[in-house]
């Protein structure tokens, strides 16, 4: 069981252009060879034109990764939905997770993240519910569950 503090970090970011399979495999090859070294888990969601990551670890590294995003030209736009301190991860054996979804279903995972005057507690449980229904047939499994 984990009792270390991680600090959790979703943003959006707009893709600039067409993002290639290519790139999305970089991407995700780049994350879980370099995520486990750093103690980072977590998710990425592309829906077509928009990214949604959702970041995990220790406090720092998480920081530090998220700034090295922010100069990342493959995207723009970078806004945090979500920020906050927590002593258990939701991607703990995943170095990076990946979803490829559709315009919708990308669009309403957003509208939950970003929804107006929801507790914190809500919006967590309404993606973990949400990415539930991904789990076994959208995520990557074989490549993202417990694998760097």
């Amino acid at each position: 069981m984990q009792t270390e503090r991680i600090l959790r970090l979703i943003y959006l970011s707009r893709v600039w252009g067409n993002m290639t399979n290519t790139q999305l495999d970089n991407i995700l090859a780049k994350s879980r060879r370099n995520n486990p070294k750093k103690k980072i888990t977590g998710l990425l969601c592309y829906g077509g034109t928009s990214f949604i990551q959702i970041l995990e670890g220790p406090e720092q590294e998480v920081i530090l990764l998220y700034a090295t995003i922010l100069n990342d030209e493959r995207h723009h736009g970078c806004k945090i939905l979500d920020i906050h301190i927590d002593m258990k991860r939701i991607f703990e054996n995943w170095a990076m997770a990946y979803v490829h979804s559709t315009k919708d279903d990308f669009d309403e995972l957003s509208n939950i993240l970003q929804g107006a005057g929801r507790k914190h507690e809500q919006i967590v449980s309404q993606v973990v519910s949400v990415l539930k229904s991904y789990l076994g047939k959208k995520i990557d499994l074989a490549s993202s569950i417990g694998k760097g």
